[in-house]
C-alpha cells in the first residue's frame, strides 16, 4: 500500500520507501471509502481512531482527496499522499494536568511510546486536477485550467483566474480489474432481543437513561431501533444517544440516523 491509497511491488517500495510513509492512514481511508459506497456514500469524512491518534480525511465522489502539500512531522514529503488530518489523541491516549493545571489529551498513551500537479505561478503547493482523455491539446488544456480554478476554490475559497497557472507533474494512475473482496454476513438467526447482554443506565447530557447494551456481533440483518443503546463490538464501541436511530446493514455496517424524524 502506498501513501496515495495505490498499491506497489514490494521490491518498488524497497527502493522508494517515502511512498509508504503514511501507507496506513491511507489504507483506512480507502478501507472506508469502499465501505461508504456499497453503503451508497459517496461524499463522506473517514475516521481512524487507534491507540494514540484519530486520522480524519475527506472523500468527495468516492475518491479520497490526494495532496502534494504534505509534511511529516516538520518535513515536507513531495509524493501524492492521501490528505490525512491527524488529531494527537486516540483510544488509548491518557489524560493528565499539566503543570499549569489544565487538563490534556495525549499524546501519552497506554501501551504506546509516540515521538498534485498545478499551482499559480509563485506558489510553492500543488493541486491534482484530472486531465480530459484525448488528445492534449489547446481545448483539453482551458478544461485543466478551469478544473483548477474549481479546486482551488473549493480547497481554499478563492480562485485567482486572471493569474498564469504551472504544470508542475503530469502523474499517470493505473488501475487494474480486482475481484472486489466479499463484506456481506452471513444471516444471523438471532433476534435484537437475543444481542441484548443487559441494561444499564448511562449518563447522557446530564441525565441518566435506563439503556440496553448490545453484542453487534450478534444483530441481525435488517435490525433497527432507537436509542439509547449502546452497541459493543469487536473494534469499537457504538453509542447512539436518545432519539438516534440504527440501522445494520447487508454488511454488518451500522448506518445511525442522528435526526430521524427531521
Amino acid at each position: 500500500m502506498q501513501s496515495n491509497g495505490g498499491i506497489i511491488a514490494a521490491d518498488v517500495a524497497r527502493d522508494r520507501p517515502v511512498r509508504t510513509l503514511l501507507s496506513g492512514p491511507a489504507a483506512g481511508v480507502q478501507g472506508a471509502t469502499a465501505i461508504a459506497k456499497r453503503c451508497g456514500f459517496e461524499d463522506v469524512i473517514t475516521m481512524d481512531m487507534g491507540g494514540t491518534s484519530c486520522d480524519v480525511s475527506l472523500v468527495e465522489d468516492s475518491e479520497p482527496v490526494v495532496s502534494t502539500d504534505v509534511a511529516v512531522g516538520p518535513y515536507p514529503v513531495g509524493v501524492p499522499m492521501i490528505d490525512v488530518h491527524t488529531v494527537g489523541s486516540g483510544g488509548g491516549s491518557i489524560a493528565w494536568i499539566d503543570a499549569g493545571g489544565a487538563l490534556r489529551v495525549g499524546p501519552r498513551s497506554a501501551g504506546a511510546d509516540p515521538g498534485l500537479d498545478l499551482r499559480y505561478a509563485g506558489q510553492t503547493f500543488e493541486l491534482s486536477v484530472p486531465i480530459p482523455e484525448g488528445t492534449i491539446d489547446e481545448r483539453s488544456l482551458e478544461t485543466v485550467a478551469e478544473r483548477f480554478h474549481k479546486a482551488h476554490r473549493q480547497r481554499y475559497g478563492h480562485a485567482y483566474e486572471e493569474e498564469s497557472i504551472e504544470l508542475v507533474t503530469i502523474r499517470l494512475r493505473a488501475r487494474s480489474a480486482v475481484d472486489p473482496p466479499s463484506l456481506a454476513i452471513e444471516n444471523r438467526e438471532e433476534s435484537i432481543e437475543d444481542a441484548i447482554v443487559e441494561p444499564r443506565e448511562v449518563i447522557y447530557d446530564g441525565e441518566a437513561h435506563d439503556t440496553r447494551i448490545y453484542d453487534g456481533t450478534r444483530l441481525p440483518v435488517g435490525a433497527n431501533f432507537e436509542g439509547p443503546a449502546v452497541i459493543e463490538g469487536a473494534q469499537s464501541t457504538t453509542v447512539l444517544p436518545p432519539g438516534q436511530r440504527i440501522t445494520v446493514d447487508e454488511y454488518g455496517t451500522l448506518l445511525v440516523e442522528v435526526f430521524p424524524d427531521e
